[in-house]
């Protein structure tokens, strides 16, 4: 349980509406369009120019301009040394005038543009091309078409659907997302006999998130794993990573999708999952056969016995910084709902308060688990944040 199957950051939340897609015909219509309208040319300093724009910087190179995305323009702005922050707030004169002058000074001397670069270039029906990204010669693009023929489709076909973003509105707003800067699939599958029973009543689903870039923001990633449930921005908690695989977009005799493809088999593919399911069974069973917190002691002395109790195994695991003391103590109340609870929604709906009635022998170490790890989503403001609890958490069962 809880051995970091985070999947993204709070970004996800705030996508516009023109990066969501309800359904995988309407994601594949949008990145094949996109595709279609793709080109390469070849980048050299001297043949390219910053000029200013009425939105903005432009770029010409030949002759030919080209308005940059906000990745395309850090990278540029890194390139020479510039804060892209600071291009972004300078008027576009002033912006132009500084990148061209760093332009000039950095030209081909190491450590500036890389060797042998290329310019991914989106054509516009009505306008001027866009510049999406400056990759190097050893670059390998992986387009996000071939990613979601080659990965998601099958996958589907195996009885995943795209998770719900909204659990107020399960058959829109789904997990699809896509930018001219990367694309991110969270499925799900739909069948409940695929499920994982838990202590708590509440399965575990298996989830598969596919991530990629085409002009390298990230790599090309596939991970796959047992989870209890996810928030609207796409944090998921109370899982289990059965496996993580990532390939740089590194040019090669192989193309990243074939590699990752590859490593995909090696792993028996969606067999991973099953495989995992009787490791995963044995840390819910050695977890809940743990009790940290007798059922006979005060509310308080419960709460002070699991905080004790799982501060020392973190101490044992190496961990303690990451489950402080203000965190264990509020686990420990929200453990007590687990404990308590005698149905799944239960665990949901019962207040801390009301949690004093337990009808087994008190808190287990499986509860704990439940409860910092639900904590530390709502109160963790940053995503590193709740990816190092979810990562102690695990750490903490492994060791108990």
């Amino acid at each position: 349980m809880n051995a970091r199957p985070t999947l993204a950051g709070a970004r996800w939340g705030v996508r516009p509406p023109d990066q969501r897609f309800d359904d995988i015909e309407g994601l594949k219509q949008a990145i094949s369009s996109r595709r279609g309208r793709a080109r390469t040319l070849s980048f050299s300093p001297d043949r390219v120019r910053a000029l200013p724009g009425r939105e903005g910087i432009v770029l010409d190179l030949d002759g030919e301009v080209m308005v940059p995305t906000a990745y395309a323009a850090s990278q540029l702005s890194r390139a020479v040394g510039l804060p892209a922050a600071a291009v972004q707030v300078l008027s576009p004169e002033l912006g132009a005038a500084a990148l061209n002058e760093r332009i000039e000074r950095t030209g081909d001397k190491p450590g500036g543009f890389p060797r042998g670069a290329t310019l991914l270039l989106e054509d516009q029906p009505d306008g001027p091309a866009r510049l999406r990204g400056l990759q190097s010669g050893s670059y390998g693009r992986t387009w996000d078409i071939d990613v979601v023929e080659a990965l998601v489709e099958p996958l589907m076909e195996a009885g995943f659907v795209p998770a719900a973003a909204s659990v107020g509105a399960p058959d829109q707003n789904l997990a699809l997302f896509s930018s001219d800067r990367d694309l991110f699939c969270f499925l799900v599958h739909a069948d409940p006999d695929a499920w994982l029973p838990t202590p708590h009543g509440r399965p575990l689903k298996r989830g598969i998130v596919i991530r990629n870039s085409e002009v390298g923001g990230i790599s090309l990633q596939l991970r796959a794993f047992w989870f209890d449930s996810f928030c609207t921005n796409h944090m998921v908690f109370g899982g289990a990573l059965a496996v993580e695989l990532s390939e740089a977009h590194r040019a090669g005799q192989q193309s990243p999708l074939d590699r990752l493809l590859d490593r995909w088999s090696q792993v028996g593919g969606l067999d991973c999952l099953a495989g995992s399911t009787a490791a995963e069974q044995g840390v819910m069973a050695r977890a809940s056969r743990l009790i940290v917190a007798e059922r006979g002691d005060s509310l308080r002395q419960m709460e002070v016995a699991a905080a004790d109790a799982v501060a020392l195994l973190a101490g044992r695991a190496r961990v303690r910084t990451y489950l402080p003391r203000k965190l264990l103590r509020a686990g420990a109340r929200r453990a007590r709902v687990y404990a308590a609870a005698r149905s799944p929604e239960a665990t949901r709906t019962l207040d801390e308060r009301d949690a004093c009635d337990f009808p087994g022998p008190g808190i287990s170490l499986w509860h704990m688990a439940c409860g910092i790890t639900e904590v530390s989503q709502e109160q963790s403001l940053h995503t590193d944040q709740r990816a190092q609890v979810d990562v102690a958490i695990g750490r903490v069962l492994a060791v108990a």
